[in-house]
């Protein structure tokens, strides 16, 4: 049977993975900032000329398109000196260690060859005395106090030498410890640097939204006000406007009544020509009137007649407004 998996809900970004963009945007901005400070200023130092500037001045500039800050790229410099600095002081410590395996390699065979020549010595010192004279015998005695003297500080001399070569391989690793201490301490103070800059990073970021955020609050609060008071105002204008057209509307009405009362017009007419009245102010036009323009309800409860004469009436007034009845203005 085959089983169907579960789909997993996928795991929500960090805030890092969301926003990191921004903050590498906020760090370039920085750093595009930094370079045009810098630039202004190395302008100014060599009056205007930025040809005059020596390569290392220029290395920021320079080093900006391999993302290096201002004070990164002035420190380059140093850098590579303390770095060949190092290349040599351990080239220095492969030589004397190289030197020093050479003098372990031929020691033996350097004393073999003393011991030799020491052998031969004596064995002409001691053919010497006893074929010699008694001043040959001496020399001979003198010639091995000052060989054995001779042995005495060559022996002198190497320890010296050995003993300073221990110095100074003690010094230089005591000057390398230093160093790589200093080193640490730069890496940590330069990530602390960092820390700084991602956190400012961040709270520019925070603080940009909150702003934005107030804006549009503030710009839909004005949209609102600004709706609301045109709905009042337009409100305003359709209350006066309706207020015009019933003012209106009576005194049509009134105009037409008088004139009925004059034409001394039967209840049946003045009711015809109100139902009409009626259908052209529903209607707005007289050329768009039609039967359905006022319901008969309507014509009922403002008559106070029955449906078939107030569909007698309405049929009649449509009449009159097709031959050109008009209210009187």
């Amino acid at each position: 049977m085959a089983v169907i998996g579960v789909l997993a809900e996928p795991t929500p970004p960090t805030w890092w993975q969301a926003n990191r963009h921004k903050v590498y945007g906020v760090l370039a901005m920085v750093r595009e900032q930094a370079l045009a400070g810098y630039e202004v200023w190395l302008r100014q130092k060599h009056g205007g000329d930025l040809s005059k500037a020596t390569e290392e001045e220029r290395l920021p500039m320079t080093m900006a398109s391999r993302g290096y800050t201002v004070e990164e790229a002035l420190a380059l410099p140093a850098k590579w000196a303390a770095e060949a600095e190092e290349r040599e002081e351990q080239e220095a410590e492969r030589r004397r260690a190289k030197a020093e395996q050479e003098r372990l390699r031929v020691k033996p065979d350097r004393i073999a060859v003393l011991t030799d020549e020491a052998d031969v010595t004596e064995a002409e010192h001691q053919v010497a005395a006893r074929t010699g004279t008694a001043a040959a015998q001496a020399e001979a005695t003198k010639a091995k106090a000052e060989a054995k003297t001779a042995a005495a500080k060559a022996q002198a001399d190497r320890q010296a030498v050995a003993e300073a070569q221990a110095l100074e391989s003690a010094e230089e690793a005591e000057a390398k410890r230093r160093t790589a201490e200093e080193e640490l301490k730069a890496e940590r103070a330069e990530a602390e640097v960092l820390r700084l800059r991602t956190q400012n990073a961040q709270a520019a970021i925070e603080a940009e939204r909150r702003e934005q955020q107030a804006e549009r609050i503030a710009a839909d609060r004005k949209a609102l006000a600004a709706k609301a008071a045109q709905d009042e105002k337009d409100a305003a204008v359709a209350a006066l406007e309706a207020a015009r057209l019933r003012e209106e509307a009576a005194r049509i009405e009134a105009a037409a009544v008088e004139a009925e009362d004059y034409a001394r017009l039967s209840a049946r007419e003045r009711n015809e020509r109100r139902v009409a009245r009626m259908l052209l102010e529903a209607a707005g036009v007289a050329d768009g009137v039609t039967l359905e323009s006022v319901p008969l309800a309507d014509i009922q409860a403002a008559l106070g007649v029955g449906r078939t004469t107030a569909s007698e009436l309405r049929a009649a007034a449509l009449t009159l407004l097709q031959n050109g009845y008009r209210p009187t203005a």
